[in-house]
């Protein structure tokens, strides 16, 4: 499975396909699609996700449940349609489709600035989604404001929520920062993050960095319910770009090292030279 943006027409083995945008100018951006290939990179089914706005409809992240059902996240654009007609909302959304590329459901967030990063599977198939928001947001019963929600470029929030397998809204955590750079959910059901910034920014306490320090790249680890379960802060501005990945007995996180890095007694010096 994998998820994308493109401009024009393409074909991705089943016959050329239209972006809904043709090319790009000023502050336009371009609409997505869903792919699902064969073992050996043969067409099985695809989706183009195209919204109307000059944000376009962005797909950011796809997970595989248990039945082969394919979850998908990213920030509608103006009338996208899912597959179940279109929805006139832009946000953050969160989609479903089955094992075949059947259109299942679509949550698309109430806040109209915002976006979904990253979506992930809990062991009891209910979903796990990081984002952003800017402005006002409506989620499971409860009523969410950003820092500046009245500025057209203010800063947006952190969101850490869960929905039903189904798409009905199970809860949300909100946070006074930028976003998640990535999420994964671990083989024990723990919901961990990667973020720029302080553990206490995630409900950590205080386990972060100086005021006169730059922020240091974070991890932090939430349960099925939501509950702040580890933080870890790692050295200064040495390591960028986390990505994480789950395995039996805990998460890989892999990233970029520029400068020295001491962790748990061991010292780690990158081998690349800068060049001139």
């Amino acid at each position: 499975m994998l998820v994308g943006t493109f401009w024009g027409y393409t074909d991705f083995g089943n016959g050329p396909v239209y972006s809904g945008k043709a090319f790009p100018y000023d502050d336009t951006y371009p609409n997505s699609y869903v792919l699902k290939l064969q073992w050996d990179g043969a067409h099985l089914w695809s989706r183009v996700l195209a919204g109307t706005s000059l944000v376009g409809t962005r797909a950011n992240s796809v997970a595989v449940d248990a039945s082969e059902g394919v979850i998908v996240g990213g920030q509608a654009g103006d009338n996208t349609d899912f597959g179940g007609g279109t929805v006139a909302q832009r946000g953050g959304f969160v989609a479903r489709y089955g094992v075949g590329g059947d259109f299942g459901w679509a949550r698309v967030m109430s806040a109209r600035y915002g976006e979904v990063n990253s979506v992930g599977v809990l062991p009891d198939q209910r979903i796990a989604f990081t984002g952003n928001f800017n402005g006002y947001l409506s989620f499971a019963g409860q009523d969410y404001v950003s820092r500046e929600p009245e500025e057209y470029e203010g800063a947006r929030d952190a969101l850490v929520g869960v929905l039903t397998a189904a798409g009905g809204d199970v809860g949300l955590r909100q946070f006074a920062h930028s976003g998640f750079t990535d999420m994964v959910v671990d083989g024990a059901g723990n919901i961990v993050t990667a973020q720029d910034g302080a553990g206490n920014l995630v409900g950590l306490g205080d386990v972060g960095w100086r005021q006169d320090e730059g922020p240091r790249p974070t991890l932090a680890a939430f349960g099925p319910g939501l509950e702040s379960r580890w933080g870890r802060v790692l050295g200064l501005t040495s390591v960028h770009e986390f990505h994480l990945a789950s395995s039996p007995d805990g998460v890989v996180v892999a990233g970029n090292l520029n400068d020295a890095l001491e962790m748990d007694g061991t010292w780690y010096t990158p081998q690349g030279k800068a060049l001139c």
